[in-house]
């Protein structure tokens, strides 16, 4: 250090101090950034942590939920089984029509399920059941009704008039039809089918004179089973009259029978009545009426001679030709924002 001057040493020093200074400010910001790393880091995996145990926890739900369907739709199966006695291939059918449904439609597995029971329980074969649940979908879906409620009143009524089950669909249309058409739902038309459709179909009527006459008391306000006894009545007074109904008949010179020995039709009979009471005031019909029909009757059956002959049998041919009315009205029922909202959610379960 020989020729260096006290200056030069005292310069030097205070640059080596200097710079020490400056290292370690940066050593003490270097580690105060390390320290807020690590707790960013720490509130990251905080984050990351809640996360997987949300996400975490929706799978475990969504597992739950399905794991819910799949048992509540076994449950309803086993039911099914129950009641038909269906096994092997028959049942793998009816669980297959049951699941199709449910991706399908509105209604979800379970809801077809229901169904079927209700068929099974109206004496439905496999096959019938398979064939029919369609079109009780329909029903439904254009009524409003509930799946099981559909279902049982379609497999009555066509249990009371001896449909077959191929032409489910048929009787679906024309209960459609009828109750777009009247004054009348299809809880009403079950409870008025309830009480006529076996005699109804004991005399040879067809459900279509049948829901004509029933309609057409219903837009009276002669509905639901009011409708169903007031048309049995009349029917029953009139192919085995007795009392003041035989001396009605034979007053008036009333034929229920055609000239081949077969009852008439409904539209016919009553035009042929209706012919019978000409020229009498409306108080002196209904005076005949409740001979020929009985009181409670009189009202139902003078509104039918209201109608005539030629109303009631343009009614009828509107029921027989009303084939595709269901799916169409059921279509149109879920052509809206609801509608495809519950396909979806139906799909949905069904996945589930």
């Amino acid at each position: 250090m020989a020729g260096t001057t006290v200056g030069e040493i005292r310069a030097r020093i205070e640059l080596d101090m200097s710079n020490w200074t400056r290292r370690q400010a940066q050593i003490r910001n270097d580690m105060a950034q390390m320290g807020r790393s690590s707790a960013n880091l720490s509130k990251q995996m905080a984050l990351v942590q809640k996360a997987s145990l949300a996400v975490g926890g929706a799978v475990v739900a969504g597992i739950g939920v399905s794991v819910k369907k799949a048992a509540d739709f076994e449950e309803a199966m086993s039911r099914v089984k129950a009641i038909s006695g269906a096994t092997g291939q028959d049942f793998e059918d009816l669980k297959n029509i049951a699941a199709k449904m449910g991706a399908e439609t509105k209604y979800t597995a379970v809801e077809a399920a229901e169904g079927l029971q209700y068929l099974a329980m109206a004496g439905f074969s496999v096959k019938a059941q398979v064939g029919s649940l369609p079109a009780v979908l329909n029903l439904a879906a254009a009524s409003g009704e509930g799946l099981g409620r559909s279902a049982d009143i379609v497999s009555n009524i066509m249990t009371g008039f001896g449909i077959k089950a191929e032409d489910s669909g048929h009787a679906v249309d024309v209960l459609v039809k009828a109750m777009t058409t009247a004054n009348t739902d299809l809880p009403q038309l079950g409870d008025a089918m309830k009480f006529v459709a076996p005699v109804a179909h004991s005399l040879g009527y067809s459900i279509e004179d049948t829901a004509t006459a029933v309609a057409k008391m219903s837009d009276a306000g002669i509905q639901g089973s009011m409708a169903g006894t007031a048309l049995r009545a009349s029917l029953l007074h009139l192919t085995n009259p007795v009392g003041q109904s035989a001396k009605a008949m034979k007053k008036y010179g009333i034929e229920v029978k055609d000239a081949h020995g077969n009852l008439k039709p409904i539209p016919e009979l009553v035009g042929h009545i209706s012919k019978k009471f000409e020229g009498m005031t409306s108080a002196q019909k209904t005076a005949a009426a409740a001979q020929l029909v009985g009181v409670e009757a009189a009202s139902g059956f003078v509104t039918l001679l209201g109608v005539g002959e030629k109303g009631l049998r343009n009614y009828s041919k509107t029921l027989k030709e009303a084939g595709g009315t269901a799916d169409k009205v059921a279509k149109t029922q879920m052509d809206n924002l609801k509608g495809s909202f519950e396909q979806f959610t139906s799909a949905l379960d069904g996945l589930g």
